[in-house]
């Protein structure tokens, strides 16, 4: 026997409802005093089962008193856990006096449930909430009250007598004001607790309320996961195109899915978000951290991270560990976040593009002046971009590719094997996105970058790589030429200043993937140890798990349904990356003209180019960079930092969402092509292989062939 405390039991032996009830009493939630027999109360013969439920009777108002009786209910090992509530599967009863108790226990106990023997109240008012929208899971408190005991609301089978939803109640309660901000603040903590939204049951007795019941949302369907509702200030969060994994979904390791700066919404495993109004205090001057500064306040950590020995931990220090790096990580983000300096980046801007726009002619293009004004920045993307040119142009030097390939994959010694192992150890950590942990590393994947020089190789043959020359200084000159001393100081500063905030809008993108991979490399160490164990089936499935699920792993009392359960998770997955999701929901279709053959958009690098138009639909997806033929024109919904730097021969860039911050914009800049973003609709006018100009002085694309 196990008395319920702040204690907590081994769920495999008191199971997850008593286990859930402990959890709350350790953090000081008021429940009522309880017993928990456990599995082993009942491994024993019927004679010796009779002399314990006996013993127990006769002790029963001295370990629980009460004048309500009390409450026999199951706890079995798959019940309000994470993967189900299996509301009604098990029995509860009520007794009025201790004689009932044997055959209440030996009832609830059929089938081997672990029980609770727990002290009943008798309420004046009784209650369920949700921490969020069952049927959406949408945040949203939802209560429901009734006077008296709880179980026909519970049931479905009363309409309650108070509802709160949105943030107020249907009329006046009688219940003190105190009572219910106490529900409010205890329902906000659990959810915290449980690291998940929670349902729970309570009951409120001559004004003292006690928690009855607490599990984790499980029952909104994928149907539920959709775009129901989403306005034009939804878009996808972070160009993410690849969907979320559930862990990922529930450590948030980068925080993302929490910001104070926007509401998320998932649809169909993808995050959407709706920016929320600035507060009146963000309209002043705000101050910000040098890039500088902040980059060696985490790059340091983060490179101890990735190159750290995980195999001396033991599982349950990784998931520590785990812990601990997403700590870090949400750390950075929220500084990488930081509304200072992105207010600071759009003042200058600002200012800069007024300069412009006083000194130039009527018809000229402000947005392109800048465009060359800000070329030649050498992002830490070009210098990836030129250093992968330079690997591959080294390889083409070599008659045999294989040899090389070889050389890697075996170790054995080679002048271009150890160029390729210094690109890999310098950008192992590269993510296709922060939030795809579930993706390999650059240094997971050496076999696909090795394929992918192989097709660079055969595709550049000898080509020299083409740069346009730069037109900055010329730009900046012609300007200047019209100022004084001091505008053409104050000129020099503005721009200066700009240049570095775009440097960082690029820059600060790969401190994200050190971040993640450094808490992805945790998890996937502990990935590796539950294979080995024989708790996981395959690679890739920790990221299908919850945290509940990996807390019982740990503790050995893994679900016996968690294989099949990894299984359909990953199967919703897995149709979720079939689709396309919505980069916003405000994009128009792509409207032709009236000979059918042009569509605009936005120029943010200057330049006129004909060529074939090659699709990349998921631009998160390492394998289609390897098929970009020379000097294509390459289409796509957006562009990353993470994954651009793979374009090696292109001729123009083309993309349906992105301004002239974007990255795929910075990234054609800096590599003298032209571009055009905006140009909604472009992935459907649009076919691979189509002949087309891209006008990017004009903002306009002409489709050559119908």
């Amino acid at each position: 026997m196990i008395l319920l405390n702040a204690q907590l039991p081994d769920p495999r032996e008191a199971g997850m409802k008593a286990y859930n009830l402990s959890l709350l009493i350790s953090n000081t939630f008021n429940v009522p005093a309880a017993v928990v027999l456990p599995k082993d109360y009942f491994a024993c013969d019927e004679a010796e089962l009779n002399r314990r439920l006996t013993e127990l009777t006769q002790q029963l108002m001295q370990l629980l008193p009460s004048a309500d009786g009390w409450a026999v209910r199951s706890s079995a090992a798959d019940e309000d856990g994470i993967t189900g509530a299996q509301a009604g599967k098990y029995r509860t009863r009520r007794i009025a006096h201790p004689d009932e108790l044997p055959d209440a226990a030996v009832e609830v106990h059929e089938g081997g449930v672990p029980v609770i023997l727990q002290r009943f109240i008798e309420p004046d008012y009784a209650g369920i909430l949700f921490t969020c929208n069952p049927l959406t899971g949408e945040e949203n408190l939802h209560i429901e009250l009734v006077q008296g005991r709880g179980e026909q609301l519970a049931g479905g089978c009363l309409n309650p007598l108070y509802t709160y939803s949105n943030g107020s109640w249907s009329k006046p309660t009688d219940v003190p004001e105190k009572l219910l901000h106490q529900l409010k603040s205890d329902a906000a903590t659990a959810a915290v607790l449980f690291k998940h939204h929670v349902d729970m049951e309570f009951c409120i007795k001559d004004g003292v309320l006690y928690w009855l019941q607490v599990r984790p949302v499980t029952a909104i369907p994928d149907s539920c996961d959709d775009s129901a509702g989403l306005d034009e200030g939804w878009f996808l969060l972070d160009q993410c195109t690849e969907p979320v994994t559930p862990l990922v979904r529930e450590l948030d390791p980068g925080g993302f899915f929490q910001m104070p700066y926007w509401d998320t919404r998932f649809v169909r495993h993808y995050p959407y978000v709706r920016l929320k109004q600035a507060p009146a205090a963000d309209t002043a001057a705000l101050s910000s951290p040098d890039w500088q500064t902040l980059r060696s306040r985490f790059e340091p950590e983060f490179d101890r991270q990735l190159q750290e020995d995980l195999t001396v931990y033991t599982l349950q220090e990784l998931w520590e560990l785990a812990a601990e790096r997403i700590k870090q990580n949400r750390a950075y983000v929220a500084a990488y976040l930081d509304r200072g300096w992105l207010k600071e980046r759009r003042v200058t801007g600002e200012k800069l593009k007024e300069i412009i726009s006083r000194y130039i002619g009527d018809n000229a293009d402000v947005q392109l002046v800048l465009s060359s004004l800000t070329e030649g920045l050498n992002t830490l993307t070009y210098q990836k971009n030129a250093e992968l040119h330079q690997l591959i142009c080294a390889a083409g030097s070599y008659p045999d590719f294989n040899e090389l390939s070889a050389a890697v994959l075996t170790g054995a010694p080679h002048p271009w094997g150890e160029k390729f192992n210094a690109f890999i150890h310098k950008y192992g950590y590269e993510l296709p996105h922060p939030l795809a942990l579930h993706l390999n590393t650059l240094a997971e994947s050496a076999g696909d970058l090795l394929a992918r020089i192989r097709a660079e190789s055969v595709k550049l043959n000898g080509r020299e790589k083409v740069q346009r020359p730069l037109s900055r200084e010329s730009a900046a000159a012609e300007l200047e030429q019209q100022m004084d001393t001091a505008e053409k100081s104050a000129f020099r500063q503005l721009l200066q200043a700009y240049r570095l905030y775009i440097l960082r809008t690029e820059d600060d993108d790969y401190l994200l993937q050190k971040g993640a991979a450094a808490v992805r490399k945790a998890l996937v160490e502990m990935e590796r140890r539950f294979v080995a164990n024989g708790a996981l089936k395959e690679a890739g499935s920790i990221f299908f798990l919850n945290a509940a699920e990996i807390a019982s792993m740990l503790s050995g009392a893994a679900s016996g349904t968690l294989q099949s359960d990894i299984a359909i998770r990953r199967e919703a997955f897995e149709a979720a990356r079939q689709i396309r999701p919505e980069l916003n929901f405000a994009s128009a279709k792509a409207e032709e003209a009236e000979a059918g053959n042009c569509l605009r958009g936005v120029g943010v690098s200057r330049g006129l180019i004909q060529g074939k138009v090659y699709k990349v639909r998921n631009p998160l997806d390492r394998e289609a960079y390897q098929h970009i033929p020379h000097d294509a024109i390459i289409v796509a919904p957006v562009l990353t930092p993470n994954l651009t730097y793979s374009i090696i021969s292109c001729a123009a860039i083309v993309t349906e969402v992105g301004g002239f911050l974007s990255h795929g914009a910075i990234f054609a800049r800096e590599t003298g092509i032209p571009a055009i973003v905006q140009a909604a609709g472009a992935l459907d006018w649009l076919n691979t292989g189509d002949e087309v100009i891209v006008d990017a002085d004009q903002g306009v694309i002409h489709k050559l062939n119908k």
